[in-house]
């Protein structure tokens, strides 16, 4: 008889002892949820944060999440990073409501299309803002004293290899983003109107009697995931546009 209650408490006890490992993972389970569901809210209050002020005209908490991001990636990834790679993790960081990714520009009427008259950039624009935002990325493989340093790159327009350096890079990439700036203020535009301005059905440009709009354009250029170099367009229109998507 005693060797029977035993053995019926020892099973009492075995039962007691698994359903506390039992709570226990389930606790453990619910703490890994819940640590992987902060760290969703924070990732998506860091972006939104970012955003509103990339809208502002201040682009460096965008920077400081994009650096984050590039921190991530592994080296095999970086050995074959290029510009369309560097395109689609900036889209990633940005709302996709609040930005039309390749927005399509006429930037020579006097070409036919197909022939070099288009060109492409990110543009962001949100709700009852007074800033809209160009972002134009460069992309470079370099390392030392790279302002005065020798680059080679492929022009894919020409048709051929350039010699060039990364100073240049900037200011030609500077002098192009005033370019598109320029051109997105003229507003919609057709082929068959035959002037410059943006082709590009998923935006609506329309007059605006607020004078206060602003484009404004940032260009990014990063040198193997590792450096970024940021720089600023500004233009304050002189005919005033409202964008909505």
């Amino acid at each position: 008889m005693k060797s029977k209650l035993s053995r019926i408490r020892n099973i009492d006890n075995d039962t007691n002892d698994s359903s506390i490992e039992l709570r226990k993972k389930k606790q453990k389970q619910g703490e890994s949820k819940l640590d992987y569901y902060m760290q969703i809210a924070d990732d998506v209050f860091l972006s939104a944060v970012a955003y509103e002020d990339l809208i502002k005209g201040n682009i460096s908490s965008f920077i400081k999440l994009l650096e984050i991001r590039l921190s991530t990636r592994s080296q095999r990834s970086l050995s074959s990073a290029n510009e369309p790679v560097l395109q689609a993790i900036v889209e990633f960081l940005l709302p996709s409501k609040h930005h039309v990714p390749e927005l399509c520009l006429i930037m020579n009427n006097t070409k036919k299309k197909g022939n070099g008259n288009l060109d492409f950039l990110i543009f962001c624009l949100g709700e009852e803002i007074e800033s809209y935002i160009n972002l134009e990325l460069k992309y470079i493989t370099l390392v030392g004293d790279f302002t005065k340093r020798p680059y080679v790159h492929y022009a894919k327009k020409a048709n051929e290899w350039k010699k060039t350096t990364l100073g240049e890079i900037l200011n030609n990439g500077i002098k192009q983003l005033e370019r598109y700036t320029d051109v997105i203020a003229k507003g919609q535009v057709t082929f068959k109107n035959s002037k410059a301005g943006v082709y590009d059905e998923r935006i609506k440009i329309i007059n605006s009697s607020n004078s206060s709009n602003k484009l404004i354009g940032f260009i990014i250029v990063v040198i193997e995931f590792h450096r970024i170099i940021i720089n600023i367009a500004k233009l304050d229109n002189n005919q005033p546009r409202y964008f909505s998507l």
